[in-house]
C-alpha cells in the first residue's frame, strides 16, 4: 500500500521525508496506529517513510543505529541505541543516516527546487508522534478508569516529546489516537419510521 501510496499523485506530496517515532523494538513491526495515520486519516504520501525507534543502553555514550529498508529504497526502518548521556537529537541522527544512505547507493538523493543551502542532498522532514488518548468507547471499571487518567494526566506535565527527542526545531505534528483497552458494547441507533 505504501508503494502505491507514494506514487498516487491524486494525493498532495506530505513530505519527502515522513518520520514516525514507534515504540516497538521488533525490527519488523509497526504500530497499527502508525498506519492508520498514514493510510486511514487522511493518506499521507512521501518519496520515504522512516519509522524509528529510540532505546537507551546500559553504556553512558553509546550512539549507533541499525537500518532495515525491507529491499526498497522508500521504507526503512531505524532502531537507534543511545547511551543515557547522549541527547536524543533525532533530527540530526536521522539527517546522519539518511546522507550515510544516500552516499551507499541505499538511497536516492532527494533534489530541492527551493533551498537557501547550496548542494542539499535532502528534502523535508516531517515528525509524526502518535500519542493515545483514553477512548470513550472503552469499557472500564471506574477504578481502571482513574488509574488510566491518572497516567495520561501526569504524561502531559512530563517534558514534551518534541523537547525529549530534540525535534523542538523541527517540523512536528503530533496525532491523537484513541486508546482502547476493551472495547464496551456499542448501542445501534435506528431510524424512526
Amino acid at each position: 500500500m505504501l508503494a502505491k501510496l507514494k506514487v498516487d499523485t491524486a494525493y498532495p506530496k506530505f513530505a519527502h521525508n515522513l518520520v514516525y517515532l514507534t515504540s516497538s523494538r521488533n525490527p519488523y513491526r509497526v504500530e497499527h496506529e502508525v498506519m492508520a495515520s498514514i493510510l486511514d486519516k487522511r493518506p499521507k504520501r512521501a518519496d520515504v517513510y522512516w519509522f524509528v525507534n529510540v532505546q537507551v543502553v546500559d553504556g553512558p555514550y553509546a550512539a549507533y543505529y541499525t537500518v532495515e529498508s525491507f529491499e526498497s529504497d522508500f521504507v526503512i526502518r531505524v532502531q537507534l541505541k543511545l547511551g543515557f548521556r547522549v541527547e536524543q537529537d533525532i533530527n540530526v541522527f536521522l539527517q546522519q543516516i539518511a546522507k550515510d544512505l544516500i552516499s551507499k547507493g541505499a538511497l536516492e538523493q532527494q533534489k530541492r527546487k527551493y533551498t537557501a543551502k547550496n548542494g542539499r542532498k535532502l528534502g523535508d522532514f516531517c515528525f509524526v508522534i502518535v500519542k493515545d488518548e483514553l477512548s470513550t468507547e472503552a469499557d472500564l471499571t471506574n477504578w481502571q478508569r482513574v488509574i488510566m487518567r491518572s497516567k495520561l494526566f501526569i504524561k502531559r506535565f512530563t517534558t514534551s516529546p518534541e523537547n525529549w527527542f530534540g525535534l523542538e526545531y523541527s517540523d512536528v505534528q503530533i496525532e491523537n489516537v484513541p486508546l482502547y483497552l476493551s472495547k464496551k458494547k456499542v448501542v445501534k441507533i435506528r431510524k424512526m419510521s
